[in-house]
Order: C-alpha cells, then sequence, then structure tokens
C-alpha cells in the first residue's frame, strides 16, 4: 500500500499557503464555530512524467505529512502510475494520486486540530474534486473518504479505526482512451473536468482534539482517471453556531446607503425585520444571508435590524443576529471661500474651507489648517471630513505672467508699398501702438517703426520692430589706395550688414583684410539685388632714416665716414643739396638729410663735434651746515668720471664736509679739479661797541660770518648795511641753527675823511675793459692800508697792503666765479685814533 498523510493546522481564521519548490508545508486549526479553515494545493513544481522523481522524508518534505512512498511526482495529466501526483497546468495544482497496475494503495489525509475551545458536534466539508486523466470509457474509479478522530496526535493514516463517509467520496467525470494508450491528459482547471463536492459531516471532535481527514484510491489496472483534491474547506459546529455577527456600517448618514451581511448557511433562508419610517430594502424584502437599505428620509435616531434564520444548518438550528444602526443628518457641503481665480507670477492667494476643522488639502504634502496660501497654478481640493462621511470642493489658480511680446525680427524691405500685419499676442489684453490704435493687430503699409506697449492684470512690456526699405547695395571700397606705414594688412568693408558677400577670392565675410599689394573686388547681394566694386591697392613703407649718434672728434686730428640714408623707392637731399644715397664726412659740423617717397618724409641729424680735453671747475671751496646736502657738478658732454669713491656718475652728491675731486676724461684727454666743504664756524659777534664817523655821511656796519642768516634793527637781511644817522644798531646772526647777537653805536661827526671811492663791479674777462678791480683816491694821511676780498662762504680770496693794488680777479691761478664778493679795507686817518675799517661789495661780471 502506498500511503501519504498531511498535516495541515490553520493558526488563525484565515487560510495560509507557504510554497516552495518539491515541498509542501500546510497546517489547518478550527479556531472558532461557524469560522471555516480553508486551503488549496498550490505546490508548485513542474511535469515529470518519467516516473516519481522526487524524494519523500517523512515530516520533512511536508512537516507533520507520513508516507511509506519514498517518492512523489508533479503531473499534467501524463501517465506516471503507481505514483502519488501533484496535478496542475502553470501555478493551480491539486493533490491526489494514481494507482493504475500498482499493488497498493494511495492515501492521503489532513490533519486537523479543534482550537475552538469548544466541543464540535459536526464539520461541514466541502472541497473541489480535480480529473486530469482520462482512461478505459464508461469505467468509474472512485477516491474513497474516511476519517478518524484522536485525543492524541494522529500520525499515521493506517494505523487506528477509520469511519467511511461516502457522502464526501469523489469519481471521476469523463473517461476516454483506453488501457494500451495509457489513457489521454486532462486539464483539471478547465469547466468539465472538476466537481465541487460537500457535505455536513456529523461528528464529535472534543475540545483539543484531532479528526484525521483521508481520501484513497485502489488499484483501478489500467483505468485510473487521477483524480485530486483542491480547495479544501471546514467549518465546525454545535448548537451555538449563529449566523452573527452582522456585518455593515453601525453609523449613517440619509441619505446613505449600507449593505448588511451575515454569515451564509447552506441552503437556509432569512428574514429581515422591519425598517423605520423613511428607510427601504433596495430590491425587495430579502431572503438571502446579505440585504441593501436606503437609509434616505429616516430620522435621525438608533434603530435595530435583525436578521432570524430559517430552519437548521447541519441539523443544528441557527439563532437570529441584531445590529443597531445609527442614522445621523449630514451637515452642509463644504466649500472655498473663493472662485476660481488668475494670479500673477509671484504673487499668491489665500484659500479658506467653510469648515474650521477636518480639512485635508491635496497640497504636497497634505495641509489640514482651514486656510492655505498658495503661489503656484494648480486644481487645489479641500475634503472636509465630518460624522457623514466626506465632503469637498475644488477651485482652479490660474497663472499669468506679465505680457511676453514679439512683434518678430527688425524686416527689411525693397518696395515703399508694403502690407505687413504685426500680432501684439497676449489675448485679452490691452493694446497701445505708435499711432493711439488699440487693437491686437496693427497692418504696417510703410517702411517704419513701428511699437506696442501690452497691458495686462501683472503689468506692462512694450516691444519695437524697424521695418526698413533697403535697396540694391551701395558697395564703395574707396579709391584706389597707396598703403603707407611698415604694417599691412588694410581692411576693405563692403559695408550693408546683413547682405551676403563673395570677394575675388570666394571669401564671404562683410570685411577682407589685405595683405599684400594688387586689385581687390566683391559682389554684395540682399533681398534687393547685387552690387559690385573693385579698388586697387599698392603698399609701400613710410621712409626711415638713422644716420645714426652724434660723433666728437679731437681737436686737431684728421677722419673720414660716410653717412648712409638709403631706403627703397626713396629721393633724398642732404644740407648741401646733394642728392645720393650715401654722403662721405671729413670735416666737423652738423650734416642732415631729407628722404622722401609717396608715403613721406623723414629726416634725421649727425653732429660731427670737435671737443678738446676736459675743462673741469666744480667751484670754489664751500661751507655747509651739518647735515646739509650739497651737489658737486663735473658735467661734459661725452665724458665718463671718476671721483675720489670711484663713483662714476656726471654729478656727486653727498652731506659731509670733505675734501671732494673728480677726473673727468673724453676720447682726448683727460681734466680733473679739488673742491673742500667744509663746515661753517660757530657764529661770532665783531662789531665795535662805539663808531665815531669822523666827517663821512653813510657808515657800513658788517656782522661778519659770511653765508650766515642776519635779522637787522633796520629789518634789513644781509650781511652789511649802510646808516647814515647817529643811533644803536644791533643784528641777530644765525649760522646752521645757532643765533647770536651782535650791536654797534654810530655817531656822524661833521669831518669827513672818506678818503676813496671803490668800485662795485669788474670783468676780468681779459678783453681790456674794466679788467681789474683797483680804487683811486686821495692817500696822503692814510696809514696801516689793507683791502681783503672774500666770498659769499666767508673764504678769502684776495688782500693786498698797497693802497695801488690790481686785483684780476683771480684765486689760486683760477678765475673766481661771477657773483657778489665783500670787500674790507682797514686804514688809519688822522680822524682815527686806531686802524678804520671800511666794507663793500664788489660784483663780478663775465
Amino acid at each position: 500500500m502506498k500511503k501519504f498523510f498531511t498535516l495541515f493546522t490553520i493558526l488563525s481564521a484565515a487560510f495560509f499557503t507557504l510554497l516552495s519548490t518539491q515541498t509542501l508545508r500546510a497546517q489547518l486549526s478550527l479556531t472558532a464555530i461557524g469560522t471555516p479553515a480553508t486551503m488549496n494545493f498550490n505546490l508548485g513544481g513542474s511535469s515529470n512524467c518519467s516516473g516519481a522523481g522526487n524524494a519523500w522524508v517523512n515530516n520533512a518534505t511536508i512537516p507533520n505529512c507520513y508516507s511509506n512512498m519514498g517518492s512523489y511526482a508533479y503531473s499534467t495529466g501524463c501517465n506516471n502510475t503507481g505514483a502519488l501526483h501533484v496535478s496542475g497546468n502553470g501555478g493551480e495544482t491539486a493533490l491526489g494520486g494514481r494507482a493504475s497496475n500498482s499493488t497498493t494503495l494511495i492515501i492521503w489525509g489532513v490533519r486537523v486540530v479543534n482550537n475552538t475551545g469548544q466541543a464540535i458536534s459536526a464539520l461541514r466539508i466541502k472541497y473541489r474534486g480535480e480529473q486530469w486523466n482520462s482512461a478505459l470509457t464508461n469505467v468509474t474509479n472512485t477516491v474513497a473518504f474516511s476519517y478518524s478522530v484522536s485525543a492524541t496526535p494522529i500520525t499515521n493514516v493506517t494505523a487506528g479505526a477509520y469511519t467511511n463517509f461516502p457522502a464526501l467520496n469523489m469519481s471521476n467525470l469523463v473517461s476516454q482512451g483506453g488501457c494500451g494508450g495509457g489513457g489521454a491528459a486532462i486539464n483539471g482547471n478547465q469547466a468539465g473536468n472538476f466537481a465541487d463536492i460537500s457535505a455536513c459531516l456529523p461528528v464529535n471532535i472534543p475540545a483539543g482534539s484531532e479528526i484525521m481527514l483521508r481520501w484513497y484510491e485502489t488499484n483501478d489496472a489500467c483505468n485510473d482517471h487521477m483524480l485530486c483534491i483542491d480547495d479544501l474547506e471546514i467549518i465546525p459546529l454545535n448548537n451555538t453556531l449563529t449566523i452573527a455577527p452582522i456585518t455593515g456600517p453601525n453609523t449613517v448618514c440619509a441619505p446613505d446607503t449600507g449593505t448588511y451581511s451575515v454569515n451564509a448557511m447552506a441552503g437556509v433562508t432569512y428574514t429581515w425585520s422591519a425598517l423605520p419610517a423613511g428607510a427601504s430594502y433596495i430590491g425587495g424584502a430579502p431572503t438571502g444571508n446579505q440585504a441593501q437599505i436606503d437609509w434616505a428620509g429616516t430620522a435621525p435616531g438608533t434603530y435595530p435590524i435583525t436578521v432570524t434564520p430559517n430552519g437548521s444548518f447541519c441539523g443544528i438550528t441557527l439563532n437570529p443576529a441584531t445590529i443597531n444602526v445609527t442614522v445621523q443628518a449630514p451637515g452642509p457641503p463644504v466649500t472655498i471661500s473663493a472662485t476660481d481665480t488668475t494670479i500673477c507670477n509671484g504673487q499668491s492667494v489665500t484659500l479658506t474651507s467653510s469648515d474650521s476643522t477636518g480639512n485635508t488639502w491635496n497640497t504636497v504634502p497634505p495641509q489640514t489648517t482651514q486656510s492655505i496660501t498658495v503661489n503656484t497654478p494648480g486644481v487645489y481640493i479641500v475634503t472636509s471630513a465630518a460624522a457623514c462621511g466626506t465632503s469637498s470642493d475644488t477651485i482652479t489658480i490660474s497663472s499669468l505672467n506679465s505680457p511676453a511680446i514679439n512683434l518678430g525680427n527688425d524686416t527689411i524691405v525693397c518696395t515703399p508699398n508694403i502690407n505687413v500685419v504685426l500680432d501684439a499676442q497676449n489675448a485679452g489684453a490691452t493694446y497701445l501702438w505708435q499711432n493711439s490704435s488699440t487693437s491686437q493687430t496693427f497692418t504696417a503699409t510703410t517702411p517704419g517703426t513701428y511699437y506696442v506697449e501690452v497691458t495686462n492684470l501683472c503689468g506692462s512690456n512694450t516691444d519695437t520692430i524697424h521695418i526698413v526699405l533697403q535697396n540694391l547695395p551701395q558697395v564703395n571700397l574707396g579709391v584706389d589706395s597707396l598703403i603707407c606705414g611698415p604694417v599691412m594688412p588694410f581692411l576693405l568693408d563692403a559695408q550693408n550688414p546683413g547682405a551676403t558677400y563673395l570677394w575675388q577670392d570666394n571669401s564671404s565675410n562683410q570685411t577682407f583684410t589685405v595683405t599684400d599689394s594688387g586689385t581687390y573686388y566683391v559682389a554684395v547681394s540682399n533681398v534687393c539685388g547685387t552690387g559690385r566694386d573693385t579698388i586697387h591697392i599698392r603698399h609701400q613703407l613710410v621712409p626711415q632714416v638713422n644716420l645714426g649718434s652724434d660723433t666728437t672728434v679731437c681737436v686737431g686730428t684728421t677722419f673720414a665716414m660716410l653717412l648712409n640714408a638709403g631706403f627703397p623707392d626713396a629721393t633724398y637731399q642732404w644740407q648741401d643739396n646733394s642728392t645720393n644715397a650715401v654722403l662721405p664726412v671729413t670735416q666737423p659740423g652738423t650734416y642732415y638729410v631729407e628722404v622722401s617717397n609717396d608715403c613721406g618724409t623723414a629726416f634725421d641729424t649727425l653732429h660731427v663735434i670737435s671737443i678738446t680735453v676736459p675743462v673741469v671747475d666744480l667751484g670754489s671751496d664751500t661751507l655747509i651746515c651739518p647735515g646739509s646736502p650739497f651737489t658737486l657738478n663735473a658735467a661734459s658732454p661725452g665724458a665718463t668720471y671718476q671721483w675720489q669713491d670711484n663713483s662714476t656718475n656726471a654729478s656727486y652728491s653727498d652731506t659731509v664736509p670733505g675734501i671732494y675731486f673728480v677726473t673727468v676724461t673724453n676720447s682726448c684727454g683727460s681734466g680733473s679739479d679739488t673742491l673742500v666743504v667744509s663746515p661753517f664756524p660757530a657764529p661770532v659777534s665783531d662789531m665795535k661797541d662805539t663808531v665815531l664817523t669822523c666827517g663821512i655821511t653813510e657808515l657800513l656796519l658788517d656782522a661778519k660770518n659770511p653765508g650766515a642768516d642776519y635779522f637787522w634793527s633796520t629789518n634789513e637781511s644781509t650781511q652789511t648795511i649802510t646808516v647814515s644817522e647817529t643811533g644803536e644798531y644791533w643784528v641777530e646772526i644765525q649760522v646752521c641753527n645757532t643765533t647770536i647777537a651782535d650791536s654797534v653805536s654810530v655817531e656822524f661827526t661833521t669831518t669827513s675823511n672818506n678818503p676813496f671811492n671803490p668800485p662795485n663791479t669788474f670783468s676780468p674777462n681779459g678783453d681790456g675793459m674794466n679788467d681789474f678791480y683797483q680804487v683811486q683816491g686821495n692817500f696822503d694821511n692814510i696809514s696801516n692800508f689793507s683791502a681783503m676780498v672774500y666770498n659769499r662762504w666767508g673764504q678769502m680770496v684776495y688782500s693786498s697792503s698797497d693802497q695801488n693794488f690790481q686785483w684780476n680777479g683771480e684765486h689760486g691761478g683760477h678765475i673766481v666765479p661771477g657773483g657778489v664778493y665783500y670787500v674790507v679795507f682797514r686804514m688809519r686817518s688822522e680822524c682815527d685814533e686806531k686802524d678804520k675799517e671800511y666794507n663793500t661789495t664788489v660784483t663780478i661780471f663775465y
């Protein structure tokens, strides 16, 4: 005997089916009286008609399933005898067997546990019987049903007492073919090849006990029809069975309708109680387990609805069921405060629901406030939830930008008579054209400038179009040209922007760059035709000439040089009117040339200078204040310089007293000079306290300290002043930030003893005129005579004790610089008790 046993345990009222390839897992548990437990046999797998090729392990292949078979097969109805089969077509499968030519039975069963907590007195069992093979005609093949109840787990479908229950047997539905052909495979899922089998099984199953439901198939030789079971449903029953609960809405809002149901029991009809005023059963008074009630017109209140079963189910009397339904009056539908609205880009609008609570707006994310503010276009819906359901309202928000205008690109026309329609778009806006017309369109009949201002709720914009009358292109490349300059290119412009161009080299730009002499032409085309022009261009460089740097030659030497002014295609004019490109030079002088061609004239001059050995004169020795800057200049054209510190500039600057010397060298030799820079001595006061004039009418007062700054009581600021009145005279003397004061009392007498009148200028330049400084006068009564000359720095540059002296302007063998010099005469006259000093100035000119 071949056995198959499956334990099914459903852990809740729902049915669970777990599938995996070649593995069954199912459990079935009865959890409540009247609550069905179900299962199907969609076990997966694939066809295997060559034999049962899948290994079977008790309580492993399928939990709580047992069999003495070592294998099982998947089948689509093919001939595979003596095997347990999972038969199906696609994912929908059933469980059965084929016992043809088998020496044992094929048995399979479902183990069911009573977990209702009550004793079960009956089971209503229903399943689908499917046939997957058709064998010998007119032969009946039956799969028998039996059951066994036990207080302990049942793990064997052959041991123990089983009771047959033929009402749940299954027999074949069709037959054809024959034994020799092995029958024919058929699809058990197709109509006519399956039947629903159900029956009430009276059986006592104590709480916690088990019942084994089993099916077995005997050897039918070659007549097996491969019968299988599928879609099993088991309902536990006892005397507490009720049709309750009544399902359906227990709160309704008139005029809602409601659908109400009770548990359906096979063969049982139902009586539904009368309804309150205003309510009615849709379709008339029902007799089935379901009814539809229209609550329109029903006053608010709570109303009981009772359903009474007529008769029994599986021999068990059924109790009635009642539901209390509360009818509520609906409130007014929700509304949005605003109407469909248009907003401008960037603006917002506030939408307000008529309900203060329970609102849900269709924004992202949803908002639940009474009011929302939106700034984007769209359809906005508010849904308001209340006790009587929901209501909604919708508003459409449109957006509007300020007008966008495009009258088109500027247009060229070739005739003054036109008919161009300009459209400002933006339907619904207002319009103002250049002529104050207000239509959306404007017809231009002549070339010109046209503009429009378009205004809507969101603003205004304008646009302008130029309709330009254009003639045949007028091309003027210019007159034939000479291009002067060192650099080509030269740019030719065919003008007429927007036209097309074809130059002599097939280029097509508006401009053409000329890089060489030649003939250039262009054809310029526009919508009105083609214009042409030609130009001849000649290129020549502007003359340039460079005779070189000025040149020096030493006096008494001979030399020869060539001045070259050569330039292509030029003419020449030298200072001596010669016209060659080259001029020979053998004498010092100034040489210049004019070089000319069609592009202009260039000039250059060269000086050939005769020079001698440098004569250097740094000037007289000088005095400075501490830190005062001074500059010595030895500049001589074309010379080089070497100072006492080996510096080589033409001038030398410093702030330190000392001995400074320089050697100046040119191509003819060298010259040098030395200058002593000394610090100013501290100022001294040297005026007499009292002076008697002895008959002179003017007296020269000398503050000494040459080079100082002076401030006299007479407001004069020179080293010496001349006074002619008796009085007290004082002076402040400042030398290098040191200031002293001196004073003298002068008394003029009536006796004049001034023996001489010295000159105030001379020019020792060797021209034989006024070349010497000398004094003339009556010196008969003069003794102790001396004359001393000082430069402005207080340096004595000449002295003599001879009354007839003649000074030639030299000091140390050199002519002193021109300028003002201070002269001091000392002598004693008969008016004087001691030597007298006379101060004056002399100016040297050259």
